[in-house]
């Protein structure tokens, strides 16, 4: 009788490789350091060093050990299970190749001096605001207020590395993210950190509009639940898609309360819950819904919960700040 071999998956140096794992490993090769994160090969982090060529070089070192360093790394469940999510990672590095591609055709099609996309946003220091803070503007948008010693505005690799993988999980891009200082260059103390400001802008479809954004409004308590309880079914999918690709265990804690308030002669939906990632600090977020005749403002302020008494004051002093076009 055939006897299964013991799996030793987890188990480093010490770890047996299955022969059914070994072979090229696709989504090592086109995602590099980010599937290294999301598989435990640290190694991977080496493709970060600014040497010509060395990424690509290391890119190929991956993709032909990625499988037996993701093996003896990380804890799998089973060959089958090991197999199914790194045929995953492999589905969504060739969709952002295939994405990237496309987005270089443009660049080369498209004239340098073509019109700034109305998402762009632009800083623009100004007198009116508190000392050692930036006004973010955010083109047909509106603006925002932010201290740069305790933010920053997410740009260059990091920013196109994320929306990468927000197109791969089917999520709108951002107009803008605001994240811990040193994120962008990718330093170990911002790892130590967990902070986000996150406004998204979502366009109804043609003829489609709802209520002025300072047009006051009221719903019931069962209207807000119900509300609420969409809401968490949107995140939990979200988070699903995201575990089922090998990105972690994101769960909701605590689902918190949905309820209207004024904001600045606002009058935005906000829901308040808790959420946390495989064992990492639990994080508290703070979604306002702003609803604007044709459109959707999604403006979200996050952190762990136990930062809450710090971020909580100066996130109060960014949502004041927050202005939409005409309003």
């Amino acid at each position: 009788m055939d006897v299964a071999p013991e799996n030793t998956s987890g188990q480093d140096k010490s770890a047996i490789i299955p022969q059914e794992i070994q072979g090229w490993n696709w989504g090592a090769f086109f995602l590099g350091w980010i599937w290294g994160v999301g598989n435990n090969v640290w190694i991977a982090l080496l493709q970060l060093i600014p040497i010509p060529f060395f990424d690509f070089i290391w890119a190929i070192v991956l993709g032909v050990k990625g499988n037996g360093w993701a093996w003896r790394k990380k804890k799998w469940d089973s060959i089958e299970h090991f197999k199914s999510t790194q045929r995953k990672w492999g589905i969504a590095g060739v969709a952002v190749f295939i994405v990237s591609v496309i987005i270089i055709l443009i660049a080369i099609v498209v004239p340098a001096d073509s019109p700034v996309p109305s998402s762009t946003p632009t800083l623009q220091p100004e007198s009116a605001i508190e000392e050692g803070w930036v006004r973010l503007r955010i083109q047909d948008v509106g603006s925002i207020d932010y201290p740069t010693d305790f933010l920053e505005l997410q740009s260059g690799d990091y920013q196109y590395i994320v929306e990468k993988w927000r197109q791969v999980l089917g999520l709108s891009k951002s107009d803008f993210t605001l994240q811990q200082v040193g994120l962008n260059e990718l330093k170990p103390s911002a790892f130590e950190e967990y902070r986000r400001v996150i406004l998204q802008t979502s366009y109804l479809n043609p003829g489609e509009e709802v209520f002025r954004v300072n047009e006051k409004y009221s719903m019931s308590q069962q209207e807000l639940a119900e509300f609420q309880n969409e809401l968490i079914d949107q995140l939990n999918q979200e988070y699903a898609k995201g575990k089922s690709m090998g990105l972690g265990d994101n769960k909701i804690i605590d689902p918190g309360t949905t309820e209207i308030v004024e904001v600045n002669g606002m009058f935005p939906l906000v829901h308040t819950y808790k959420r946390q990632l495989n064992d990492n600090p639990v994080v508290l977020v703070k979604t306002y819904l702003f609803w604007n005749y044709d459109r959707i403002h999604s403006l979200a302020f996050s952190c762990r919960v136990e930062d809450e008494e710090e971020c909580g004051d100066i996130y109060g002093r960014i949502l004041a700040s927050f202005r939409l076009k005409g309003d």
